[in-house]
């Protein structure tokens, strides 16, 4: 398995000190979409096309990856009823892929009650989907930090702090419930809030822009 790029691997030594193991590789449609996967996998991917077939092929053996890595060796990962991964007891994890790459990332669950990550094109964002992910002050806030492509920035982080806390909130979270705060240390804070007088859940992580990518990782603690 290849190693991840330069940018991406201090993004695993961050995280890595937190106790979370991040597994990263490029995703090759001709070569990744062939390979064999466990029947429980299998099946999940069974009527896909070969570059979904790939990226999901990819992920789940980063996934399998971290998981052994942790010291919890499984054999597969199911899905839940959602079509996110089923991890085994005593673990959390999150996974994300594009075209191009996956990302895999796991956590004991008696060190954080979640884990996220989220991987996107290191591009900017066109105006009008910045203006729906993000309000006019956390715009101008995320862009003071990153540049052009803080919106893009901040829309993985965001992805990677609902996958966190998706677990223990079990309600929808929309992008403008997530306010976030990037800061130049590359890492960030992200206040969750959810309707029904449920207190605000703050999440904190690390970002990265990794050459042609952005990552971000969330944790739950």
């Amino acid at each position: 398995m290849q190693q991840p790029s330069s940018p991406l691997a201090r993004l695993g030594t961050r995280v890595g000190r937190a106790g979370i193991v991040l597994r990263a590789a490029p995703v090759d449609v001709v070569t990744d979409a062939l390979g064999d996967l466990p029947d429980v996998e299998a099946g999940l991917v069974r009527q896909a096309g070969p570059a979904r077939r790939a990226q999901f092929a990819v992920g789940r053996r980063l996934a399998r990856a971290a998981l052994a890595a942790s010291g919890s060796d499984v054999v597969a990962l199911g899905a839940d009823h959602l079509g996110a991964p089923r991890w085994p007891a005593g673990r959390v994890g999150s996974i994300s892929h594009l075209p191009d790459l996956a990302v895999a990332v796991v956590a004991r669950a008696a060190d954080h009650r979640g884990v996220g990550v989220d991987v996107a094109p290191a591009a900017p964002l066109p105006p009008e989907e910045a203006a729906v992910l993000l309000g006019d002050d956390e715009q101008r806030a995320v862009v003071a930090v990153a540049g052009g492509v803080g919106p893009t920035v901040a829309f993985a982080v965001k992805e990677a702090t609902y996958k966190a806390v998706h677990p223990t909130l079990r309600t929808p979270v929309g992008y403008r419930d997530v306010t976030v705060s990037l800061g130049a240390d590359h890492g960030f804070t992200a206040t969750v809030r959810v309707p029904g007088g449920v207190p605000p859940t703050r999440v904190t992580g690390w970002w990265e822009v990794a050459g042609p990518h952005v990552a971000a990782v969330a944790v739950l603690g």
